[in-house]
């Protein structure tokens, strides 16, 4: 990876949430909101991410997405 570049780590919980109609929150939702936050901290877009899936999914859905991130000024794990 180049100086700046971030890896972006997930499960299958990421992108399988459905919401109230039955779709999947997708690797095309996935890929647009790391795309449309890709200039934010790592921190930053895992935070957008987490929220967008929260938003996505109906709330009696219990999720254990985990997201992992890594770069050369951070490295996280978030549970949603």
């Amino acid at each position: 990876m180049a100086c700046a570049q971030i890896g972006l780590l997930y499960t299958d919980g990421v992108i399988e949430p459905e919401n109230a109609r039955g779709d999947s929150f997708g690797e095309f939702k996935f890929e647009q909101v790391v795309r449309d936050n890709q200039s934010r901290a790592p921190s930053e877009l895992l935070d957008q991410l987490l929220s967008e899936i929260r938003e996505w999914q109906p709330p009696r859905y219990p999720s254990k997405t985990t997201l992992r991130s890594s770069s050369s000024m951070w490295f996280g794990e978030v549970i949603l």
